[in-house]
C-alpha cells in the first residue's frame, strides 16, 4: 500500500519562514564577526504567522592602525649651526557603515541606509615625539613637539522630502611644544 504524503504530512511555513530567517541571521553575525561593531538582533523579535517584515540593523566598522617608519633626517652642519630631526608617527583609519537587511515576504531582500550618518570615515595621524636636536654656535638645542592631523566624513542619507545625500567633512590640525 502506498502512502499519500500529502495528507498525512503537515508542514507550518510560518515556522519554517522563521526559522531560516534566524538562520541567516546567525550566519551573517558568524561570517561578519570580524567586521561587526554588535550582532543586533532581528527585529521583531517574535515571529509568528502574521509576521511579514524582518530588519536586521548591520553596523560594520573597520579600524586599521599602523606605525608608519620612524621620519627623522640630518639638516647638516653649516659652520655653527648643526641640526637633526626626527619624529615617530601614528596613523589610524576607522570606517563605520550601518545598513538595514531587510526581508519582505512580498518584495524579498532589500538594503537600507536609513541611519544617520549611514558611513562615517575618520582618520588620525599623530606625531608624536618630534625632536629637533643639535647646536647654534655653542648653545645647545634640543625641542620636543607633538602634532596632528584628524581628518572625518560623514555621510546621511535622504531625508524625507530629498533624494540627495548629505556629506560633511572637518579638518582638524594642532601642535603642541
Amino acid at each position: 500500500k502506498l502512502i499519500d504524503l500529502s495528507t498525512d504530512i503537515h508542514i507550518d511555513w510560518s515556522v519554517v519562514k522563521c526559522k531560516i530567517v534566524k538562520l541567516l541571521h546567525d550566519g551573517i553575525c558568524s561570517i561578519a564577526k570580524d567586521y561587526l561593531k554588535t550582532c543586533e538582533p532581528i527585529v521583531p523579535e517574535k515571529c509568528d504567522s502574521t509576521t511579514e517584515e524582518f530588519n536586521m540593523t548591520l553596523p560594520f566598522q573597520v579600524a586599521i592602525k599602523q606605525k608608519p617608519e620612524t621620519i627623522g633626517f640630518g639638516l647638516g652642519s653649516h659652520g655653527s649651526l648643526s641640526l637633526d630631526f626626527a619624529c615617530e608617527e601614528d596613523a589610524e583609519l576607522t570606517v563605520d557603515l550601518t545598513l538595514t537587511l531587510s526581508y519582505n515576504t512580498k518584495h524579498g531582500i532589500r538594503f537600507f541606509f536609513d541611519h544617520s550618518p549611514m558611513l562615517s570615515i575618520v582618520a588620525n595621524l599623530d606625531f608624536e615625539n618630534c625632536d629637533l636636536a643639535g647646536s647654534i654656535i655653542f648653545l645647545g638645542l634640543d625641542v620636543t613637539a607633538k602634532a596632528w592631523v584628524d581628518a572625518s566624513v560623514q555621510v546621511y542619507p535622504p531625508n524625507v522630502t530629498s533624494t540627495h545625500f548629505t556629506a560633511n567633512a572637518n579638518v582638524r590640525t594642532g601642535f603642541n611644544s
